[in-house]
């Protein structure tokens, strides 16, 4: 499990303090430029707020 997906599961457990229903999510299909690769976590509210946290790679010339 990398940091971003612990990242995740971190900001659903804010989530679930006021009373929210969080719905854990993992990618299990991606095609095109995927910002998040087969197996990485999401997670999803009751008021369909998705939270995707996304690592940049910075490009070198």
């Amino acid at each position: 499990m990398d940091s971003i997906d612990v990242s995740v599961l971190r900001n659903a457990v804010d989530w679930l303090a006021p009373g929210r229903r969080v719905v854990p999510v993992t990618v299990t299909r991606t095609w095109g430029s995927s910002p998040r690769p087969v197996g990485a976590m999401l997670a999803m509210r009751d008021d369909d707020l998705l939270l995707v946290l996304i690592r940049f790679r910075q490009l070198r010339p």
